[in-house]
């Protein structure tokens, strides 16, 4: 191993809803990412991935005309995805900047990749497969994740938004180091294991501190396993009239404040 290149020992594979979060996430400050990725036995890279069903659905029409002419220009919406997340990239701090250890990816990075695959597979069976853009097809980026990580024997850690950036995790990530380091001690160990053929690996992590005194909403409610979707009683404290107004009342939305919650949520549930 040469000691002057890069470590690079896992892959943090994170899926994101849209480009607002970034501002918080790229904080140093508050998520101390350089941190995570370059100190202590394993460094790593974390891989935020903006698949928006919409940009996405254009991405894929896209793709034929690719095809058919490699210059042709992308659709403005996957444009603007693209270049809203080059400005968050040249906001990272250098420590995660200089040696890409944060990589913001959106549909229009996945270009050669898909025009690979379409070309491969002809337009009616690259639709058929692609064309579609349900909860599993952004899965593909972290497909390409997994491949390239494989072929480099770099194991991928795939974790939730609400995992690495929840409030747990402000100013201390802690809690998902030491998940990441299990992964790699057991993914390692399951290569080197003659005996082992496939395997899968499944962590836990805990962002709650036993002597933190109270237990909030969002403690429930972070956590995959506990995800609350609860009914909450429509007082006019959780409620506004504008919601029920037009548009029409289904494309009308009001969402209460974590204050306005964690009052309406019983004390004796959340402990």
């Amino acid at each position: 191993v040469d000691p002057n290149e890069p470590q690079y020992d896992y892959y943090i594979l994170t899926p994101l809803g849209g480009l607002p979060p970034l501002a918080n996430y790229i904080d140093d400050k508050k998520f101390p990412l350089s941190k995570l990725l370059t100190t202590g036995m394993y460094k790593g890279i974390l891989l935020l991935y903006i698949l928006p069903a919409d940009v996405w659905g254009s991405m894929l029409k896209y793709v034929p005309a690719l095809v058919k002419d490699p210059k042709a220009a992308p659709p403005k919406d996957v444009q603007d995805l693209f270049d809203g997340a080059e400005q968050y990239r040249q906001k990272l701090v250098p420590a995660l900047k200089d040696e890409r250890r944060v990589r913001i990816l959106t549909p229009l990075d996945l270009k050669e990749e898909l025009v690979s695959i379409a070309v491969h597979l002809g337009d009616a069976t690259f639709q058929q497969w692609f064309g579609q853009t349900t909860y599993d097809a952004p899965k593909l980026a972290g497909w390409i994740a997994r491949i390239r990580g494989l072929g480099n024997d770099v194991p991928v850690v795939r974790l939730d938004e609400g995992v690495i950036f929840n409030f747990h995790a402000v100013g201390n990530e802690d809690g998902v180091r030491k998940l990441v380091e299990g992964t790699v001690k057991d993914y390692r160990a399951s290569i080197l294991d003659t005996f082992t053929q496939s395997f899968m690996i499944s962590q836990q992590y805990s962002g709650v501190k036993a002597n933190n005194g109270t237990i909030p909403f969002d403690t429930w409610n972070e956590a995959y396993a506990t995800q609350a979707c609860c009914v909450l009683l429509a007082t006019p404290d959780m409620c506004d009239a504008k919601q029920f107004q037009k548009p029409t009342f289904p494309q009308a939305k009001y969402f209460p404040s974590g204050d306005q919650i964690q009052k309406a949520t019983s004390a004796d549930v959340m402990t």
